[in-house]
């Protein structure tokens, strides 16, 4: 099971979720400075529709984010985590899975 390598220790995201609909950071366990690091390289690599995070960019993102996922991993990740069968991620349901949450 892969875990955020910034969750926990102190790194960064923000964007892609709308102000009405927050997030609790602490319960995340990220600060503000990860969550802006994280949003900011989540909205550099969602190339899907409405900024919706595919495949090739979970590979991308996770990368940068220091962990490698291998494309056959992303798929598997995506396919669970997608209920509404949009084939890609937004930033809520790689928050939740990259920190460890099921939703």
């Amino acid at each position: 099971e892969l875990r955020c390598v910034l969750c926990r220790s102190g790194g960064g995201a923000g964007g892609g979720v709308e102000e009405s609909d927050p997030l609790d950071l602490g319960f995340l366990h990220l600060t503000q400075a990860q969550f802006d690091y994280i949003g900011r390289n989540f909205r550099a690599h969602a190339r899907e529709p409405k900024g919706r995070l595919g495949k090739a960019g979970l590979v991308e993102l996770c990368r940068c984010l220091g962990t490698d996922v291998t494309l056959e991993d992303a798929s598997a990740t995506v396919w669970r985590i997608d209920r509404e069968h949009h084939t890609s991620l937004d930033l809520r349901q790689f928050l939740w899975w990259w920190c460890g949450i099921e939703e």
